[in-house]
């Protein structure tokens, strides 16, 4: 009965034994994050304390690219005193006519070059996980091409 909730709980924060990484939305279903949709995980138990994500999606425009705007709260004491080895990654499954082209990353307005759109996550290793980057996590707008989209009129 615990087989369900296990694996909602692992498709929201999934904590790799090998790597030692916290992931977030490792194995969210892609129509989760359709445009005006939002992904909500709030105190959930990992061993370096209880993380808490909100995931909006916002449309393409002709004026602005699809954006997924990611509020990520972690606990200081877990995340920065006892930083898991492996860091932490946020993996942003967005729709199929926009996989693999995550363009750019802003982390708390400033932007964030870790990021691979190949596999569709952003990056925050151990050693950056200092207090100053947990406050800005609370802040992650990740854009995503349209470039290569055709929008009707």
């Amino acid at each position: 009965l615990l087989t369900a909730p296990l694996y909602l709980k692992w498709a929201l924060v999934f904590e790799d034994p090998e790597s030692r990484t916290i992931w977030l939305a490792k194995a969210l279903p892609r129509d989760w994050l359709d445009a005006g949709q939002t992904v909500v995980a709030a105190h959930v138990p990992t061993r370096h304390g209880r993380v808490s994500m909100v995931l909006k999606s916002v449309a393409a425009s002709l004026s602005s690219p699809y954006q997924v705007h990611a509020n990520v709260t972690l606990p200081a004491k877990g995340f920065v005193d006892d930083k898991p080895p492996g860091g932490l990654r946020l993996r942003l499954r967005v729709p199929s006519q926009y996989a693999g082209r995550l363009s750019a990353v802003a982390v708390g307005g400033i932007p964030w070059a870790a990021y691979n759109a190949t596999a569709e996550t952003i990056d925050f290793a151990a050693d950056k996980l200092t207090p100053a980057l947990l406050g800005r996590m609370q802040s992650i707008v990740a854009s995503f091409s349209t470039s290569q989209l055709s929008i009707n009129t």
